[in-house]
């Protein structure tokens, strides 16, 4: 089966498929000669995009089956909302965005751990099956970020959930020690984690030169969300710790201008480093946190105080070609020569 359909509802509203769908994939395997044709995916995509408002609406998805194989992988809902900066006032603007996204692999045939299930029949004699592993990992995040004056306060809102439905074997860490060890098997792993990150950037001083920009961020101390739940813990939600993080960085522009030669007027030739510094102070992490993780605090380093010093450097190099009507009041052509970033 195959359809393909593109319709324009408006000049904001639109519907694009290419849908393609076999009932056995083994069919276009064994009947096709050409090895291209044999090994093709039979793919399918599907895009409605509309505006309600200033809001920009993405709704699509995707699938794919392979030949000779009944693993399908599928990408559905893929669904985004994008707001352009809204001024609710002179010093108020208001950027919010929002997306959310599921991935699926279904049937997957490739060999693990553990191939086969095995049991009794219905005559009572052994027997088995293959198994087939399934995976879902779905993603969410919403955006809010806000200028209130010269102040930016970022926020930001997400959920991550994976799931493995199949059974696999995990060395278990001991939490205080990490010579202890004792493999289980579990039915299935998964992991959910809810995480809130939120910062504030203040104005920048000595804009004209230095443009020296301080911040101060509330960070997770592990690279983890801040609430999370696994097979480790049982499924239970466990969460870490926030600390601040204080910043301070800055980004002279340092240029130049050179004579040109031939329709080149000028040169100009800038220069921008940016260097930064952050600090943040040590702090605790949780043993049932650590156990959600499959971590032991021997070893661990996340909560250790930080101190952080980066280091960039960009030039441009631009010319500014004459006009070749003399007559012509327009400003003069302005070309990128050569850019650099370090």
């Amino acid at each position: 089966m195959t359809w393909t359909h593109s319709q324009n509802f408006s000049q904001s509203t639109s519907l694009s498929a290419n849908i393609n769908y076999v009932t056995n994939t083994f069919i276009q395997r064994t009947t096709q000669f050409n090895p291209q044709q044999v090994l093709a995916t039979i793919s399918s995509q599907a895009n409605y995009q509309t505006k309600i408002g200033p809001a920009a609406i993405s709704l699509g998805g995707s699938r794919t089956q392979y030949p000779g194989r009944n693993e399908v992988a599928q990408s559905f809902p893929n669904f985004g909302i994008q707001v352009p900066t809204l001024s609710l006032a002179r010093w108020l603007d208001w950027s919010p965005g929002f997306n959310f996204q599921t991935d699926q692999r279904l049937n997957i045939d490739q060999a693990g751990e553990f191939t086969y299930r095995y049991f009794t029949n219905a005559a009572g004699a052994p027997d088995s099956v293959r198994r087939h592993r399934n995976t879902r990992n779905t993603s969410s995040r919403f955006e809010t970020p806000i200028r209130i004056g010269g102040f930016n306060w970022s926020n930001s809102f997400s959920m991550t959930d994976q799931v493995e439905d199949a059974p696999v074997t995990i060395p278990v860490v001991d939490v205080n020690d990490t010579s202890i060890k004792n493999s289980r098997v579990f039915a299935k792993t998964f992991s959910t984690q809810l995480d809130w990150q939120t910062g504030i950037s203040l104005p920048s001083f000595f804009q004209g030169s230095f443009k020296i920009s301080p911040s101060v961020n509330f960070q997770n101390v592990d690279g983890h969300a801040f609430w999370l739940r696994t097979e480790q813990s049982g499924g239970r939600w466990v969460h870490q710790s926030k600390r601040a993080a204080f910043g301070l960085s800055a980004s002279p522009t340092l240029f130049g201008l050179f004579p040109g030669f031939g329709s080149i007027t000028r040169f100009r030739h800038s220069i921008t480093p940016v260097i930064s510094y952050s600090y943040a102070p040590s702090a605790d992490i949780s043993s049932e946190f650590l156990r959600a993780l499959n971590k032991s605090k021997q070893g661990y380093l996340s909560a250790n105080a930080q101190n952080i010093v980066t280091l960039s450097l960009s030039h441009v190099l631009e010319a500014k070609v004459r006009n070749s009507d003399t007559s012509s009041t327009a400003e003069p052509k302005k070309i990128k020569i050569l850019a650099m970033n370090f």
